[in-house]
């Protein structure tokens, strides 16, 4: 992914959306890594990382209350940990607890089906974690809810506990009883005691210091005031130091252990951290969105984009505050149209548009919602680069228009299809003229490569050159001639005008000086961006007149196709019709019984044996000629569809021979092809679909579990699930039977999966038909083993 220059970021701003993101993060890992962010070139991956946020907006809005809370990076603790019995601060291990304690309510609060199912992709981050209740057992035994270490750790410590209990008991008893004794003496300031180097002490006065014996341990700043450890509770404070000592040691005899039972953890609380930071960034993400409006556009595989509503969202979060509204605009470009030039006045909003396409272009390949309307479309860019600014620099000696030449070179020679190249004040820098001209050379290669870009400019040839061009738009940012004044809205289709002499007029320059201007500059300065416009709208209608023409004319190809399609439609159907009526009298017994018991009473009467075996040929031949004229008329239908699907096309609409709804052609081979039909996909073999017309609306039907059966589709499909043995065997064997005679050539026969007592009866009654060709399963998406199907 190349973004140029380096500091691209800074020019359109993005670095001030990182750091308004970060402010939301919980953690400081997270912020850091906000503040690091980069963008990304997989249109996969970005359009997941967009789907993770709104489903973290919806946790939000149905008030789910996604467990995540202040977290601290616990990275050093892990690297110290690896080395053996390493003893950490009793911060770090509190560290690791509040981890551990987070990811278990993540893993928590994914238990419950809901939330499993209403938010898909944050539930997939979480199946990550493995986390082994020990761990959570065991800083439950050794740490209290305030983070301290329990007395009950370990059976040793909890002796020292008690042992410390006990003393300090029996310590304060003998202490209060020293303090009455002196405070009667008036030995004793108003404090009367405190603590110093661990030890209970009483504050006695200077004056009285050697009247109470001790040990003396400090005394006030003043020298007013002098600690004295007094000499009856010398052994006690001795005893109880002894035990803070044992204390300590088996606290750290615990922790030593703690980290021991962590370390074949550490690579799991690694994966951890970086969940934890996901989902932070995810949460800071749908949060900060909130503030500009942000939503997902689609994400386009192709490159071409459509923007609805576009935001500068820095500038759309500023004027929310202050209560003022911000003046969207509406952008689409193509590979046939890949370039936009932008011209109007001075601060009327042409560099905010651009930088609004840069920004949320950014954001978009961060992972990041836009400041754009509904029904946007964007696609991903391998290639950013700007030339907005001042790039003057005294270090590497170039002048403005040094470096603006030196972005163009660069533009030229790394600039491609999947290129964004946005281009601010084109040309200027340098002698209007020879300027324009080198800046129209550069639009020339840039047209060449077919990148994509938005361009802001003053100059006339740039506009002139864009309008002649069938790859670039020309675009105006729009002047209120009456206010004087900009409106920020930009217009698409015709360039605009500076308005140099009107501003000059309105901000008060004197009139001789703009009267000399319009003098120097000549008449023609004036008219030739109205030519410009002028021509630009001629362009425009003349452009939807042959739009108009060609949707006329492709409606006209279509009306031809359709009659075709129609007129073949007509013959195979006469045949059809023909056939169905042969089967209908082959079908009919009624008349050949008449004929055989009329032959019957010939015979009994005359018994002419010779006449009536003569007559029951002449019957039997008619009968195969019928037969024989009702395949013919079979095949010939078949081999018309046939002929049909020979030339198919991708869009075309098709069903399948057996009935049902039509579907549209997404792609074929010389023996398959495959179907779009609603929400599903499949593939068939050519010889079992026939053309269809185009469906006149396309409504998307619900799929239920309670099927209802006309009598259309009770030809090609059969329920048998819940029949006994011998019904299904019946069923069956009726169903197959009608489904030969009606020439179907494939039947579906639902049987379920069960036992498989189903599944053999409709397997062994078809083995008995010779005409049946094929026996299997559909994929498991359409049943699988418990479907069976059938082709003849």
């Amino acid at each position: 992914m190349l973004v140029y220059p380096e500091d691209l970021y800074e020019k359109l701003e993005f670095n001030k959306i990182l750091e308004r993101l970060s402010d939301h993060c919980m953690g400081m890992p997270a912020k850091n890594k906000i503040l690091k962010m980069k963008v990304f070139d997989s249109s996969a991956l970005i359009n997941d990382m967009l789907d993770e946020i709104l489903e973290y907006q919806l946790s939000i809005d149905m008030q789910m209350d996604f467990p995540l809370y202040h977290y601290e990076s616990v990275l050093e603790e892990l690297r110290l940990l690896r080395t053996e019995n390493y003893v950490l601060e009793l911060e770090s291990y509190l560290r690791i607890n509040n981890h551990l304690r987070l990811i278990h309510s993540i893993t928590d609060f994914f238990r419950d089906k809901e939330r499993k199912e209403k938010l898909p992709l944050l539930h997939r981050i979480s199946l990550q974690i493995i986390l082994d209740p020990a761990l959570l057992k065991m800083f439950d035994q050794i740490f209290s809810d305030e983070g301290k270490i329990k007395p009950t750790a370990s059976p040793e410590l909890k002796n020292i506990f008690s042992a410390i209990s006990s003393k300090e008991r029996e310590l304060d008893r003998l202490f209060r009883s020293i303090i009455e004794k002196y405070k009667r003496a008036n030995y004793l300031s108003e404090n009367l005691e405190g603590f110093k180097n661990s030890r209970r002490v009483l504050s006695v006065s200077a004056e009285n210091k050697r009247k109470v014996k001790g040990i003396i341990h400090d005394e006030s700043a003043t020298g007013k005031t002098v600690y004295i450890e007094p000499q009856e509770v010398v052994e006690l404070n001795n005893d109880l130091f002894e035990l803070e000592t044992q204390k300590r040691h088996e606290v750290y005899k615990i922790l030593r252990n703690l980290s021991n039972q962590l370390r074949p953890h550490l690579d799991d609380f690694l994966l951890w951290e970086r969940i934890l930071i996901r989902y932070d960034i995810i949460r800071s993400k749908a949060i900060f969105a909130r503030e500009y409006n942000g939503t997902k556009p689609k994400v386009n595989p192709k490159q071409s984009f459509s923007l609805n509503e576009i935001v500068h969202p820095l500038l759309y979060i500023l004027n929310q505050k202050q209560d003022k509204k911000t003046v969207p605009y509406t952008l689409r470009l193509e590979p046939n149209k890949p370039l936009l030039v932008i011209s109007g006045p001075n601060a009327g909003g042409k560099t905010v548009a651009l930088k609004a396409l840069g920004l949320n272009q950014l954001m978009f390949q961060s992972g990041m919602l836009v400041a754009i309307g509904d029904d946007s479309e964007m696609c991903v860019f391998s290639k950013i680069m700007i030339d907005i600014g001042d790039q003057q620099t005294i270090e590497g000696d170039l002048s403005t228009y040094s470096s603006r030449l030196l972005n163009m070179k660069f533009f030229i020679e790394k600039a491609d299809k999947k290129s964004l190249v946005l281009i601010d004040e084109f040309g200027s820098g340098s002698d209007p003229k020879v300027g324009g001209a080198i800046a129209e050379g550069v639009l020339d290669q840039l047209v060449r490569k077919s990148c994509f870009g938005l361009i802001t400019t003053h100059y006339s040839n740039i506009k002139n050159y864009a309008y002649k061009s069938k790859k670039i738009l020309n675009g105006a940012m729009l002047f209120d001639r009456d206010e004087l004044k900009p409106t920020f809205r930009l217009k698409v289709g015709q360039p605009g005008s500076s308005f140099a002499f009107e501003i000059a007029d309105k901000i008060g320059m004197p009139e001789h000086i703009i009267n000399y201007a319009k003098k120097k500059a000549g008449k023609d300065a004036k008219t030739v961006d109205r030519l410009l416009i002028d021509l630009q709208h001629e362009k425009k209608a003349l452009e939807e007149k042959l739009l108009e023409n060609y949707d006329e004319s492709f409606k006209l190809k279509k009306l031809i196709k359709n009659y075709e399609q129609m007129k073949d439609e007509l013959s195979i159907k006469r045949k059809k019709l023909k056939l169905e009526a042969k089967e209908k009298k082959y079908l009919n017994l009624s008349e050949y019984e008449k004929e055989l018991q009329k032959l019957i009473r010939d015979i009994k009467k005359d018994k002419k044996i010779e006449t009536a075996q003569a007559a029951l040929k002449e019957i039997k031949q008619k009968r195969k000629e019928e037969k024989s004229e009702m395949s013919d008329l079979s095949e010939a239908v078949f081999k018309k569809q046939i002929e049909q699907v020979k030339t198919l096309e991708i869009g075309q609409f098709v069903k399948l021979r057996s009935g049902g709804e039509s579907g549209k052609v997404i792609g074929f081979d010389d023996k398959k092809v495959q179907i779009e039909m609603g929400i599903m996909n499949f593939e068939v073999p050519r010889s079992e679909i026939i053309l269809a017309n185009e469906p006149i609306e396309t409504k998307t039907k619900s799929i239920t579990t309670d099927t209802l059966v006309n009598t259309q589709t009770l030809e090609s499909k059969l329920d048998i699930r819940g029949y006994t043995k011998m019904d299904a065997n019946d069923s069956v064997e009726e169903f197959l039977d009608n489904a030969l005679i009606s020439s179907l050539t494939q039947v579906k026969i639902l049987h379920g999966k069960g036992s498989g007592v189903l599944k053999k009866v409709v397997w062994q009654k078809a083995k008995e038909y010779k005409d049946i060709k094929k026996i299997w399963h559909p994929n498991e998406d359409f049943g699988g083993v418990g479907v069976t199907l059938i082709s003849f």
